[in-house]
């Protein structure tokens, strides 16, 4: 019998193999090229939206200062010193940036038919406000005129601006959350108190070679015969005060003993820009907790009794019948500024006072210290047949705690005028643009001078 034949194997499993592995090669290759070719597209999509983003923030600075410039707005530019010009150029910004009129104080908004604003193509501005740098603690405040002699600069150890604005410092370090900031030592070495910290922010801006001492009376006088540079000699380092204003508000890091949380107090709470001697507070944008610690800072009975209740606890509420640890008088100042602000928005809404659209609502240091005296009668212009004591038990008082207060403070109020401001020609201006995923965010102060406008700081981010 045959043998039956046994057919020659291919090698099928091999060559499969080969074909498997092109492929997969071949795949990577494919993919890698794609990938790539997706992210340079996605660069350029990116470069594209960054440049538009840019634009789109970069415009809305420039009608900003355009809109501030008082040669833009013709015939009518002489009058833009007796405006808001926040609240105009806010609802002018609205119009060319959203293509909308934003009226303020009433929540009204009104679509323009026919005007797109400034977006590009899906870019949009997602921000864009101008707010006044006065509504703050002005530290230019802390420098007072020098006088030349020969070669020698010799500032002086007080004046009125010094003094009032480290009234206003005071006040705010004397929040007791930053307690253990004064109670501990720093990574320096060194326990600051609050005094020290102020004479260190006058070290850094006055123009002398003296380092500056606070007495009991919180008077400034000069140290006995210590340089302004010891501090950093002794801890080694060839660095000197600066003997000059701030240029930015991130130079507080380098005044000794500023630590992190402090500098996040003072940050938010000063300004660094303005001219020298001035450190009046915008009343028409200040908050209500600056508004208190200015009534206080100007106040005789704020004064005297400051010193003893610096720091201590205090409830977060405006309650007279709180704990025993709540100075009484922080507690009348507090109420009293609330009342103000709330004033203010009376004065603001534009059906009660057509005007208030162009209008500050407190023209001048003397309407402001009006206003004051007796907060109540403005406010009661929102119901005026309503019950003035339903109106006071908003605030936690009666008529004769209201009465008690009103004496206070009219005591107080004119010896405010020398310490505020109702005409600021400082303002922050925050742009915010985003096309695609790219956000430019802008940031500015600009000052309004004569009419003109001059970029004082600016960032971009």
């Amino acid at each position: 019998m045959a043998r039956p034949r046994h057919k020659r194997r291919r090698p099928l499993g091999v060559a499969l193999l080969m074909v498997i592995t092109s492929i997969a090669i071949l795949s990577i290759i494919v993919i890698e090229f794609a990938n790539a070719s997706r992210t340079h597209l996605d660069q350029g999509i990116n470069l594209r939206d960054e440049a538009r983003a840019t634009a789109l923030a970069d415009t809305a600075m420039v009608m900003t200062r355009a809109c501030l410039d008082k040669d833009i707005w013709g015939p009518a530019g002489a009058f833009t010193n007796k405006l808001d010009m926040e609240r105009v150029c806010n609802i002018v910004l609205g119009i060319f940036a959203r293509g909308r009129v934003d009226v303020p104080g009433v929540g009204l908004s009104m679509e323009l038919p026919g005007i797109q604003g400034i977006g590009i193509e899906k870019g949009e501005i997602e921000e864009i406000k101008l707010i006044s740098e006065g509504a703050a603690i002005g530290l230019a405040g802390l420098r007072c005129p020098v006088t030349l002699g020969g070669s020698n600069v010799a500032g002086t150890p007080t004046c009125a601006s010094r003094t009032m604005t480290a009234n206003l410092l005071r006040n705010l370090l004397c929040d007791s959350s930053l307690n253990e900031v004064f109670e501990k030592e720093q990574e320096d070495g060194h326990r600051y108190t609050r005094e020290d910290i102020i004479t260190n922010l006058v070290d850094w801006v006055d123009a002398d070679d003296n380092k500056m001492a606070l007495t009991t009376a919180f008077q400034f006088e000069f140290g006995a015969g210590e340089n302004e540079d010891a501090y950093w000699k002794s801890h080694g380092a060839d660095y000197k005060v600066k003997d000059m204003g701030f240029d930015s508000v991130e130079e507080l890091r380098l005044i000794p003993g500023v630590n992190d949380q402090l500098y996040e107090v003072l940050s938010q709470n000063v300004s660094v820009f303005g001219a020298a001697g001035s450190g009046k507070v915008d009343v028409n944008q200040a908050s209500a907790a600056l508004i208190a610690k200015l009534l206080r800072a100007g106040s005789p009975a704020g004064i005297a009794t400051e010193g003893a209740t610096c720091g201590q606890k205090q409830d977060l509420g405006i309650n007279p019948n709180g704990p025993a640890d709540r100075d009484p008088v922080d507690v009348a100042f507090d109420i009293w500024a609330r009342m103000i602000v709330q004033a203010r928005d009376v004065l603001r809404h534009p059906l009660l006072h057509p005007e208030s659209l162009v209008a500050p609502p407190f023209r001048n240091p003397n309407k402001f210290v009006e206003v004051a005296k007796d907060p109540m009668r403005v406010i009661m212009e929102l119901a005026p047949n309503g019950d003035q004591n339903i109106m006071l038990a908003g605030f936690g008082l009666n008529q004769q705690m209201y009465d008690t207060l009103k004496t206070l403070m009219g005591v107080a109020a004119p010896q405010l005028k020398p310490m505020i401001d109702t005409k600021s020609q400082l303002y922050r201006l925050q742009a915010q643009a985003t096309v695609g995923n790219i956000t430019r965010r802008i940031t500015a102060i600009l000052k309004r001078s004569n009419g003109k406008v001059r970029t004082l700081y600016y960032r971009e981010e």
